[in-house]
C-alpha cells in the first residue's frame, strides 16, 4: 500500500464526519424541520464524535425538537416555554447533573432514582425537563437563582 492510498484511508473517516455534522449544522441554519433534523442526526451517528453528536441533540431541542415527530418552534417562540419545574425536579437535575464523571449516565440516573425513590425515567424525564426549560428561558445561573424559579420554591 502507498502512503498516498493510507493517508485517503485515514483521512477519509474524519472527512466524512466533519461533512455529516457540517450537513446537519447547514439543514439546521436552513430552518430544516424536526423530521428531517433527526434522519440527518441519525445518518452522521456512526461518523460522528460524541461531542458533535452531543452539539446536534442541543440544537435540536433549542428548537423544540425532542423527537422526530415534534414539531419545530419558529424563532419568534424561542422566548416562551412552555411549563415550569418543582424544587423537586431541580434537585434531581442537579443530583444527575453533579453526578461524578466516571460514572455513566445511566449509573448516575439509577443513583439519583434510589436517592429521590422514584424510577430512572422518571429522573431521566425531570432532569431533561429542566435542563429544556433553563435552557430554554436562558435562566442558567447559580443554583440558588436556578432553584429559585422552581414553581413552588417559596412553599420550601
Amino acid at each position: 500500500m502507498s502512503i498516498i492510498s493510507l493517508l485517503l484511508v485515514v483521512a477519509l473517516p474524519g472527512t466524512m464526519q466533519e461533512a455529516a455534522y457540517q450537513k446537519f449544522m447547514k439543514a439546521f441554519g436552513a430552518g430544516a424541520d424536526c423530521p428531517q433534523l433527526f434522519a440527518l442526526r441519525k445518518e452522521a451517528r456512526p461518523r460522528s464524535s460524541v461531542a458533535e453528536h452531543a452539539d446536534m441533540t442541543r440544537q435540536l431541542r433549542s428548537v423544540g425538537c425532542f423527537s422526530s415527530s415534534s414539531k419545530r418552534r419558529s424563532d419568534d417562540n424561542v422566548s416562551s416555554v412552555a411549563g415550569s419545574y418543582t424544587v423537586r425536579e431541580y434537585r434531581i437535575y442537579r443530583d444527575v447533573v453533579d453526578a461524578p464523571l466516571y460514572m455513566t449516565e445511566t449509573q448516575a440516573l439509577q443513583m439519583t432514582a434510589r436517592k429521590f425513590k422514584t424510577t430512572p425515567a422518571r429522573a431521566k424525564a425531570s432532569a431533561e425537563k429542566v435542563m429544556r426549560i433553563l435552557s430554554q428561558s436562558k435562566w442558567f445561573g447559580s443554583r440558588a437563582a436556578e432553584e429559585r424559579r422552581a414553581s413552588d420554591w417559596s412553599k420550601k
